[in-house]
């Protein structure tokens, strides 16, 4: 998908000289310069490990998520970026770019949000200490329950009776 953008992840971890890989999981869409390939030789001309993994099975995805070290997001758009949430659920840190619920997210102490390649490499070293890694997968985690189906379904609830409540109160309308 042109969306996913994981040229800018190449680009960033580019950025760390080599001290990063990237694995990604997913289906490959022919679309250049986003498709496996032309990624695989920007990875390549940049020196940065790389490997395209094509879509999985849910449990060795789910497997690929617990062993990463980070868990990073290129998106140039996304609706809310359940990748991030999978990742806290896994207790690893994220990197994300400012897309979907990223920010959200990322004020759990679970991750952070860059709005550049440069910043993406920035938050990267800040990662490459284990311990700060554990620790902020550890909030994520933590936060996990706060998007679980029964909270967003009870904030969806609450919001439609915030605008009912509204829309009561305004001349000339009947609930």
């Amino acid at each position: 998908f042109e969306n996913k953008r994981v040229d800018r992840l190449v680009r960033a971890l580019a950025t760390r000289g080599g001290q990063w890989g990237l694995v990604v999981y997913g289906p490959d869409r022919a679309v250049a310069p986003f498709d496996a390939g032309s990624v695989g030789r920007l990875a390549a001309e940049l020196k940065v490990p790389f490997r395209w993994m094509g879509v999985r099975p849910r449990p060795e995805v789910r497997s690929a998520l617990r062993a990463a070290d980070l868990i990073a997001l290129g998106s140039s758009y996304e609706g809310f970026g359940l990748l991030l949430l999978e990742a806290m659920a896994s207790e690893r840190p994220f990197v994300s770019f400012d897309v979907g619920a990223a920010r959200e997210l990322a004020e759990t102490g679970a991750g952070r949000v860059v709005r550049s390649v440069a910043e993406f490499g920035a938050a990267l070293a800040g990662y490459e200490d284990a311990e700060r890694r554990a620790t902020a997968g550890e909030r994520g985690r933590a936060a996990v329950p706060r998007w679980s189906d029964e909270a967003m379904v009870d904030r969806y609830l609450a919001l439609y009776g915030r605008v009912m409540a509204r829309r009561s109160e305004r001349p000339g309308r009947r609930a």
